[in-house]
């Protein structure tokens, strides 16, 4: 059995041997050994849930996304399976019920469960309308942070909303959030709201929004603004640590002409209520994929288009909290704010599940191939982890930092470093100056093969004019494979590539010092210069160099 959808890719490891979609018997083996993917005790099959008969499958709709599921258990199994989901049995029950191996059971909740068909829990509020509460729990999945409805409200509850009084928007945003299930409260003021509350302001004024970021102040309450400035609805990110200041989000608000007061006799009033409701249940229920989280969302509906804009916190600003010179944000620090990683509170495990997406595990297995480039093995085999001279230390050393822990090993992956994603961004490139039994030139790093690829002699005078310092032994450069990482991470790629660099450098001063030799990272570098030198066309950015002293020295005191 193997859903079917619109986003998945039949992509093929390098060697031709991955199948294209997830099957039953991977979402087992997963749901057996990953706690993240383990099924619940006693799974329910998601509540409102529609089947659609197919010659070979099954359609079910209802949930976050259309699933399809193919395959002759999806026809003859799961129809006689879901009627016994109900939250009360066990797998082994189930299976006995069906008169069906209980692997078998196991293995299409498994996969049903990927696929975001199947819940922990049944249990919802009894304040909650069961059509509501149905629809919640249908898309449950889409973050995994909650086991039932019932928790996801109660964690809501916790923080209840406030709703500042300030006109019929601000009344209709109220009746949208209680008619969701949340715990909604118009309020006249800020400083009627709780401290530790979620207060929503509704095209307020400036007076307004600094009284309820002062009330909030030293609690874990915070301040949402949002509003109706002609036929623009918008919503700005939430006050937190890792959002930009009130003062900040004034101004651009401003700027960008959305601070205007809301028309009460506006036709579009009802329409700005469900949509702002939309995007703060999303953030406060833990579901779907809040798009406002720190930026600033725009439905244009005389354009016709919704956008989010940036807001990164201003450095030098005190309420920002980013110490220094006050400057505008420039680009490289606008990019690290809007692709930050969420509260731990806020973590969707959801996406966890991907690792198991035939296309991205493919992609642990994509390699450089350099066919027409000599092989050279430095690492001495069969004892490479006690190497006793300088080419074999340089050969453990690359190994310890981008290789394989088992070359052969055609089942899994298993590197030396850890990498987002298990992908292995990083890639070493090593110019060998002065190492003693090592032809000089630059060599790239095969960890499949344990081998590098000769790419050819690199004259100091060129080596020069990309790295300023150039006194060393060998000279290893990191790259990052971003392409294949950005399939895979999209806008997170380049803060993934460094902090996977980040990790293999620390791995290789390690390895150096194990093995008696320094490496010393270097500060300036010339990135185009290097990219010309190794035929890059961008999509392998430098992370960072090392210089390496003492390969030979060592090798002279044994």
């Amino acid at each position: 059995m193997k859903p079917a959808g619109a986003n998945d890719l039949s992509e093929s490891r390098p060697e031709g041997n991955v199948a294209g979609r997830i099957d039953a018997v991977t979402m087992l083996r997963a749901a057996r050994n990953d706690p993240e993917m383990a099924i619940p005790q006693r799974p329910a099959f998601m509540p409102g849930g529609v089947l659609h008969a197919l010659s070979d499958g099954l359609i079910v709709d209802g949930g976050a996304s259309r699933q399809v599921l193919s395959g002759r258990a999806a026809t003859s199994l799961v129809p006689r399976l879901i009627d016994l989901l109900d939250g009360t049995r066990t797998v082994p029950e189930v299976a006995a019920q069906l008169a069906v191996p209980a692997v078998q059971v196991e293995a299409a909740i498994a996969l049903m469960s990927a696929c975001g068909l199947i819940v922990p829990s049944l249990d919802t509020p009894d304040d909650v309308a069961p059509d509501v509460a149905a629809a919640l729990a249908r898309h449950l999945d889409t973050t995994k942070r909650w086991t039932s409805a019932a928790e996801a409200y109660r964690a809501a509850a916790e923080q209840p909303a406030y709703v500042v009084n300030n006109g019929l928007l601000a009344r209709l945003l109220a009746e949208s959030l209680r008619a969701s299930g949340d715990h909604a409260f118009l309020v006249d003021g800020p400083l009627q709201a709780e401290k530790s509350g979620y207060i929503i302001l509704v095209g307020a004024g400036e007076d307004s929004l600094r009284q309820a970021a002062r009330h909030v102040n030293g609690s874990n309450g915070v301040v949402r603004l949002c509003g109706l400035s002609g036929d623009r609805i918008w919503v700005a990110p939430t006050s937190s640590r890792q959002t930009v200041c009130m003062e900040c989000l004034i101004s651009v608000l401003d700027e960008v002409q959305l601070s205007v007061p809301i028309d009460d006799s506006s036709p579009i009033l009802r329409l700005a209520a469900g949509l702002i409701a939309l995007e703060i249940f999303h953030e406060r229920l833990g579901i779907g994929r809040p798009l406002a989280s720190n930026s600033l969302l725009v439905h244009d509906l005389g354009a016709g288009r919704s956008s989010q804009w940036m807001l990164p916190r201003t450095p030098g600003c005190e309420g920002c909290g980013i110490p220094g010179d006050r400057i505008s944000p420039p680009w490289p620090f606008i990019y690290d704010q809007a692709a930050v990683f969420p509260p731990r509170n806020q973590v969707a495990m959801k996406g966890h599940q991907m690792h198991y997406q035939p296309s991205n595990v493919a992609l642990q297995w994509a390699k450089r191939a350099f066919m027409h480039s000599d092989r050279h093995r430095f690492s001495a085999d069969p004892d490479w982890k006690h190497p006793t001279d300088a080419r074999s230390k340089l050969g453990a050393w690359l190994r310890y930092g981008f290789g394989l822990r088992e070359i052969d090993d055609t089942t899994q992956v298993r590197r030396f470093s850890p990498t987002g994603g298990n992908l292995g961004s990083p890639e070493g490139v090593v110019i060998v100056r002065d190492v003693e039994n090592v032809k000089g030139g630059a060599y790239c790093y095969l960890p499949f093969e344990d081998k590098c690829a000769y790419l050819g002699e690199w004259a100091d005078s060129v080596l020069s004019r990309a790295i300023p310092d150039i006194d060393f032994e060998a000279i290893l450069v990191v790259t990052a494979a971003l392409g294949r990482v950005e399939k895979k991470y999209h806008s997170l790629a380049l803060r993934i590539c460094f902090l996977d660099a980040g990790a293999v450098v620390s791995q290789l001063r390690h390895a150096a010092n194990a093995f008696g030799f320094h490496v010393k990272p270097l500060e300036k570098w010339d990135d185009q210069a290097l990219a010309k030198q190794l035929g890059d066309d961008g999509s392998r950015p430098v992370a960072a160099i090392l210089g390496v002293r003492g390969l030979n020295v060592v090798l002279k005191g044994q």
